[in-house]
């Protein structure tokens, strides 16, 4: 396990996010498609829009379900890697690369709650990355 791997996880979790609004771009263009003549149309002829985009909105489809195997598969391997690691160091990986949280928001949720958190919030931020730091040497 590397910092690459979970990088690779939050660009999938991206990847999967563009194709669904590609995916409901294409519903939303077929569904504006109107029908002259109340009759259904025979979709898949050469040159017929709504044939076209459907097939599309399949091939999209199909890449969202490869892309969110790719995600279940790519998050078992990280869990099974993170997960000796302590309740504090867990969350702040999940926080940061399964949740997609910047390094300020993770150290907002870890850190938060302390009285001196907005005096000192530098010094929590660069202890969540020297904590990461840390991690990353644990599980690499």
């Amino acid at each position: 396990m590397d910092k690459m791997t979970l990088r690779q996880y939050c660009d999938i979790c991206k990847e999967i996010d563009e194709l669904e609004e590609r995916r409901l771009y294409y519903v939303a263009k077929i569904e504006s498609i109107p029908v002259l003549d109340g009759q259904p149309k025979k979709r898949g002829l050469p040159g017929d829009p709504a044939g076209e985009l459907a097939a599309k909105l399949a091939d999209t489809c199909r890449d969202i379900e490869e892309k969110q195997c790719l995600l279940i598969n790519r998050r078992q391997e990280i869990e099974e890697v993170i997960s000796p690691l302590s309740s504090r160091e867990r969350r702040i990986m999940r926080m940061h690369y399964f949740d997609g949280l910047s390094w300020s928001r993770v150290t907002y949720n870890i850190f938060g709650d302390k009285p001196d958190f907005k005096d000192r919030f530098d010094s929590y931020l660069r202890r969540i990355h020297r904590y990461h730091g840390a991690i990353l040497k644990k599980i690499c």
